[in-house]
C-alpha cells in the first residue's frame, strides 16, 4: 500500500487532514488534491455561508481552583455567538456556561481562537468543557475535553525540633508551618530522621503516618541518647506527595534510670537461697543494674554486691498527633524490666539468722556519677539450711487391728517430724500421718483397713528447714 499525499489549494477556504477529512473554514472555493506515486486526482469544492465551524482546544493556566477554557470558531455565514458549556458530567448533561470575553465573534474574523477564564474551582477534580457557537444559520457543538485542577498539596516547612526532659520520659516537639487543618483536613504528615552524616533516611517503622486528627501514639523512630539526627517532614493528601521540607537536626539527651522492689524476697525450699525482684525503668536508653546489701537498715555500709547485669532494648520515640496543627508533640518513653537476682552464702557471705537489707540500684552504662539509689530498703532473715536425716530404720508387720510400722528415728522430734505414707494393690502412694510426738524408737499403727487388700508402707523422716531423708520403705504386707 502507498500513503498517500493530500493538500488543500485555499486553506483559508477549506482544509484537509491526511486521512481526508475536509473542514470548511470560510466562503469561497478551493481545490482538494491526493496523490501517490506520480497519480494525483482532484475535486474543486464550494464553501458557501452556513453554521459556524468549532473546535474545542485543550485548557490552559490549570491551578487549584483556576483554568482557562479555549477554543476556535469560524463564524461562518454570519456572526456566532459563543459559548463554553462546562461542569463535572462527563457527558455534560448538566453544565454551567461562561462566555468568551466579547462573546460574539464577527463574521469578518474569520477563525479565530477564543478563552474564558474559571474560578472557584474545587482541587484535584476532574471537570469537562466545550465550545459552542451559533449563528442564523445553526449551531455547532465542539467535542467534549477533560482537564483536572491541581491538589492543594501542603508543602511543610520545619521550624525547629526541640527535647524536652521529665523524670520518667523525653517530650520531643516537632515545630513546622504549611498547614492549614482548615484547608487541609484530610493531610497526613510523615517525619523521616537519618543519623547525621547518613544518605539514607528512615521512616516510622509502624508504616502510618500521623495526622492531626487522631490523638493515639502513631509513629516511633529508633534513636541514641548523644547522637545527632537530622529531621524532616513530607505531607501527604489523596495520595499525592508533597516536596520534602528543610532539614533540622538535633541531639536527644538520655535521662536517670531508676529501679524498685517488685517482689518480696523467695526462700528456696531448702533455705539455701534468696531469689530477690526487682523493676528496673530504663530511662529510655540501656541501663546497668545491681543489688546492694547491708547489715545496717540505713545501707550506710555495704557487705555485698551482686554482678553487674545490662537491661538492653531499641529505643522507641512515641510521637502523639498535636491538636493545634502547630507542632508533634513526641514521648520518649521509658520500659520497665522485670530483673531476678538469686543469692546464697557463698554470694554475700550470708549466716543463720542473719538480717540482711537490699535495694536494687541502677546507672546509665559506663558513668559512676548516674547511679541512682532511690529504691526502697528491703530485708530478709536468712536460715542456714539443716542437712536431712540419715536412712530411718523400719520394720512392718501386721497385727489385731491393722499393719504397725515400728523403727528408730534418728532425731528428736522437736528437730523434725516423720511422714508416713502408703498404698494399696500397687496404686499410688498416699499420704497417711505425719508423726510430731515420738521417741527414738517409734511405733505408728494403721488400722484403717481391709481384709483381701495387699499394702505396701513407706517413712522419712523430714527437717524443717532442711529436707527430708530417703524412704524407708516395706515389703508387700497381706492383710
Amino acid at each position: 500500500d502507498r500513503e498517500l499525499e493530500w493538500r488543500s489549494t485555499n486553506e483559508s477556504v477549506a482544509t484537509v487532514t491526511q486521512t481526508g477529512l475536509v473542514e470548511a473554514r470560510a466562503e469561497g472555493s478551493a481545490v482538494i488534491q491526493v496523490g501517490t506515486g506520480g497519480v494525483t486526482a482532484e475535486v474543486r469544492i464550494e464553501v458557501r455561508a452556513g453554521a459556524p465551524v468549532v473546535r474545542t482546544l485543550d485548557a490552559t493556566r490549570i491551578g487549584e481552583d483556576t483554568a482557562t477554557l479555549r477554543g476556535e470558531v469560524n463564524p461562518g455565514g454570519g456572526d456566532s455567538r459563543v459559548v463554553f458549556h462546562w461542569g463535572t458530567d462527563p457527558g455534560l448533561g448538566r453544565f454551567e456556561t461562561v462566555a468568551p470575553e466579547g462573546g460574539v465573534v464577527p463574521v469578518s474574523d474569520g477563525t479565530v481562537e477564543v478563552e474564558a477564564p474559571l474560578d472557584g474551582l474545587t482541587g484535584a477534580t476532574q471537570y469537562y468543557y466545550r465550545v459552542i457557537a451559533a449563528n442564523e444559520f445553526g449551531e455547532s457543538l465542539g467535542e467534549i475535553v477533560g482537564f483536572e485542577t491541581e491538589l492543594d498539596l501542603p508543602t511543610p516547612i520545619l521550624r525547629g525540633i526541640e527535647f524536652v526532659e521529665f523524670r520518667d520520659r523525653i517530650e520531643l516537639r516537632i515545630e513546622f508551618a504549611g498547614y492549614n487543618p482548615d484547608t487541609h483536613p484530610d493531610a497526613d504528615f510523615f517525619l523521616q530522621v537519618r543519623r547525621s552524616g547518613d544518605r539514607d533516611w528512615s521512616r516510622s517503622q509502624t508504616a502510618g503516618p500521623f495526622t492531626y486528627t487522631d490523638t493515639s501514639p502513631l509513629q516511633q523512630l529508633n534513636l541514641t541518647s548523644g547522637i545527632q539526627y537530622d529531621f524532616r517532614m513530607q505531607a501527604r493528601r489523596q495520595g499525592q506527595l508533597s516536596e520534602f521540607s528543610n532539614v533540622e537536626s538535633a541531639v536527644p539527651p538520655g535521662f536517670q534510670p531508676s529501679a524498685q522492689q517488685r517482689f518480696p524476697a523467695v526462700h528456696s525450699a531448702d533455705l539455701s537461697e534468696v531469689t530477690l525482684s526487682g523493676l528496673i525503668r530504663d530511662g529510655g536508653w540501656e541501663a546497668e543494674y545491681r543489688f546492694e546489701f547491708s547489715l545496717d537498715s540505713q545501707m550506710e555500709s555495704i557487705i555485698a554486691q551482686s554482678p553487674l547485669q545490662t537491661v538492653t532494648r531499641q529505643d522507641l520515640l512515641m510521637v502523639d498527633a498535636a491538636a493545634d496543627g502547630e507542632g508533634e508533640l513526641g514521648r520518649l518513653r521509658s520500659v520497665d524490666h522485670e530483673v531476678e537476682v538469686t543469692v546464697g552464702p557463698n554470694d554475700i557471705g550470708l549466716q543463720d539468722g542473719a538480717t540482711v537489707y537490699y535495694r536494687p540500684v541502677v546507672r546509665i552504662p559506663g558513668d559512676p556519677d548516674s547511679v541512682n539509689r532511690s529504691a526502697g530498703i528491703y530485708s530478709f532473715t536468712y536460715r542456714q539450711p539443716i542437712s536431712p536425716p540419715s536412712q530411718l530404720s523400719a520394720s512392718f508387720s501386721t497385727a489385731i487391728n491393722g499393719i504397725v510400722v515400728t523403727g528408730g528415728a534418728p532425731f528428736e522430734p522437736s528437730e523434725g517430724f516423720l511422714e508416713v505414707q502408703r498404698r494399696v494393690n500397687g496404686g499410688a502412694w498416699q499420704f497417711r500421718e505425719f508423726m510430731t510426738s515420738f521417741g527414738r524408737n517409734f511405733s505408728y499403727e494403721d488400722t484403717a483397713i481391709q481384709a483381701g487388700r495387699t499394702y505396701q508402707y513407706r517413712i522419712r523422716g523430714c527437717r524443717p528447714f532442711g529436707g527430708c531423708s530417703v524412704f524407708a520403705e516395706s515389703n508387700v504386707v497381706q492383710n
